[in-house]
Formats: C-alpha cells, structure tokens, sequence
C-alpha cells in the first residue's frame, strides 16, 4: 500500500549513507562441530559492503515501516491510487503525475526515502514488491516497504558480497546462491572465469520476473549465462536437500530476518550450509547493518 503524504514539510530523507551492513564471511576449514569459527573475516569500512543495502534494508521485527508519495493533486491518490495502479501503469505520464514523490523506509525514528516515482506495486503470495524509479539512483526495488535494491548503488552491496568469499575460496567451479533475485549477485560470482555451474535458489519468482522487467542492469547477462541455473523454491529447503561437500561456495543473499527470509538466519540452516561446502569453500551472507541494526547483526555473529 502507498501512503500519500504532503511533500511540504520532507526533506532529504536518504540519510542512510553512512550506514554500513556486514557480510560476514566463513571458510569451512576453520568451522568447528558447533559452528564457531577460528577466522572470521568481515567486510569493513574499507569495504564499504551494502552500502546500498544497509542504506535500504531495516528489519520488520523492530518498526513498522511504509513507503510515502507526495499528496498527488487528485481526487484519484484520495481513493487510493495503489489500487489501480497497474491499470494507471500502461498510461505512464499520467502513472507518472499520481505516484510521484517520496519513496521513504521508516525506521526507529529515522527515513531513508528517495524522491522518485512509483512504477509498480504488487503484492505476492510471499510479499509486497514495489519497482520506482528516482533520478539519483535509478530504480529500485522494496520489499515489504523496505529497500533492497538501486540500479545505481547496488554495486557496493554485491562485489562486496561476493568477490570476498570467491577469492578466499579454494576452488570456485560450483556456487550456490539463496536468494538474490535481483540477479546482482549471480551477475558478480559470473564475472569469475573459474565459476563452472551457479545455483540460484529464490523463493519469490515474482522478485525475479520483475527484477528481469525493470532493473534488468542489475542482472545483466547473468539469465542468460549458460552457467547459472535458476530454481524458484524454498533455499532452506535446497539446502538441507543437498548433497555434502556440493559447493565450493555458498552466499546468501537475503532480505531481512523476517518474512520468507527468517529461516536463513537459524542455527539449522548454517549447519546445512557447512555441510554442503567442500573442504577450503566459504559462505558468505549478508547480516545487517552494525550501525541501525545492531542487536540483529550481533545475533547473528554470535549463532555463527
């Protein structure tokens, strides 16, 4: 649901720059029994990881959050214009005129919000999923009200995501990616000559068909790569399934501890994931940031 609200009195809400959202980063050879590592790596400021991200991402356990759009000047916004918005859609420059203004995430008293325009809003049968477009970061994509992605800040999310772990890696002929459906990160982990086969495993095929549709910068050539290998499905589920010693690296790319991706920050599923690397592999996930997400990142440093 788009909330309207009067542009008036916002300003520049994109504060989140600062922010930074740790990759924490794993090999297999230094992973006890009970999952403690003796060499954990993570992404520091000199990485500056997820800058896109942990400007974007903000957990839903903690605050409810929304996405807010100018008071369009029309009795249509009064109506609730998100309820026609893909019929409104194929006429764009009147699309354009209702749902243009500030695309804000709230989070403990705090906004990260582009100006932009509202181009889709759908609900799946896992989230809500909403593509703008803004002229300083091109478009983007929120799930839940959250932000995930931006045409032109994603890099700092996804090298740093993924050159890490595959350059600490023994080998890197066989990748699994959970989630991801932007295609950003299989994008990177492609870019490696050494990469022979890619699992993507996301669960919200609808993620993908409209990543494809309206950021296709973000996946680039990675859906067509003969290499990669996408699976809409559970990547919980894969990852129990899965064979030992399958992967030479595993990445998860999720959103928020919440929702379709609570289940990737358990024990259980970390211990899947060791199990399923090859001698010398690592995983990688992302884990929130340290900064507006503490007591999630420390959590989760802490069950590793």
């Amino acid at each position: 649901m788009v909330h309207i609200l009067p542009a008036a009195h916002q300003e520049d809400h994109f504060r989140g720059v600062g922010q930074q959202q740790m990759g924490l980063f794993i090999n297999s050879r230094s992973v006890s029994q009970n999952l403690q590592p003796l060499r954990l790596v993570s992404a520091e400021h000199h990485l500056t990881i997820a800058k896109d991200i942990s400007v974007l991402h903000d957990n839903q356990d903690h605050c409810s959050r929304s996405i807010h759009a100018i008071q369009a000047r029309s009795d249509c916004a009064q109506t609730g214009i998100s309820q026609h918005s893909r019929e409104l859609a194929g006429h764009s420059e009147l699309f354009a005129t209702l749902m243009s203004g500030w695309i804000d995430e709230e989070h403990r008293g705090v906004r990260y919000g582009l100006a932009g325009v509202s181009l889709v809003e759908e609900t799946s049968p896992f989230q809500q999923i909403s593509v703008i477009r803004s002229e300083r970061y091109g478009r983007g994509l929120l799930l839940d009200g959250c932000w995930m992605t931006a045409e032109h800040q994603e890099r700092h999310y996804h090298e740093s995501l993924v050159h890490p772990a595959l350059c600490g890696a023994e080998a890197i002929e066989r990748i699994l990616v959970i989630g991801g459906g932007d295609g950003g990160t299989a994008r990177e982990c492609l870019r490696h000559v050494g990469v022979a086969h890619l699992d993507m495993v996301e669960i919200d095929g609808r993620v993908v068909d409209l990543s494809r549709e309206h950021l296709p910068t973000i996946g680039g050539s990675a859906w067509s790569d003969p290499r990669f290998h996408l699976t809409v499905g559970d990547g919980i589920e894969w990852a129990a399934g899965a064979a030992d010693a399958s992967y030479d690296v595993v990445l998860v790319d999720g959103s928020d501890p919440a929702g379709p991706a609570e289940g990737l920050f358990n024990r259980s599923f970390f211990e899947h994931c060791r199990r399923i690397l090859r001698p010398g592999g690592v995983f990688a996930t992302q884990s929130e940031s340290p900064e507006a997400f503490r007591d999630v990142h420390i959590a989760i440093v802490k069950l590793l």
